[in-house]
């Protein structure tokens, strides 16, 4: 699948425009099959994309690394 393609390709850097060249399609064509999946699933930036992409397994070799969270520092400098 195209898309997949070009979500893989973005996960590794290349711009709209290299993953353009690199498939054979147009940079427009690249946008806005990333601008019609961002709207289907209701999202507003590409790095929401790549987590969900990742998350869903979209992006093969490029999982979403499950980190531990540290608590945030206490206003008042106690821990």
């Amino acid at each position: 699948m195209q898309l997949v393609q070009i979500l893989g390709l973005l996960a590794q850097g290349l711009t709209d425009a290299a993953v353009a060249r690199q498939l054979h399609i147009g940079q427009r064509t690249v946008e806005r099959r990333i601008a019609a999946l961002m709207a289907r699933h209701g999202i507003h930036s590409r790095i929401q994309l790549g987590v969900l992409a990742a998350r869903r397994g979209w992006i093969e070799g490029h999982p979403v690394p499950q980190v531990e969270m540290l608590p945030l520092p206490r206003p008042d400098g106690a821990v």
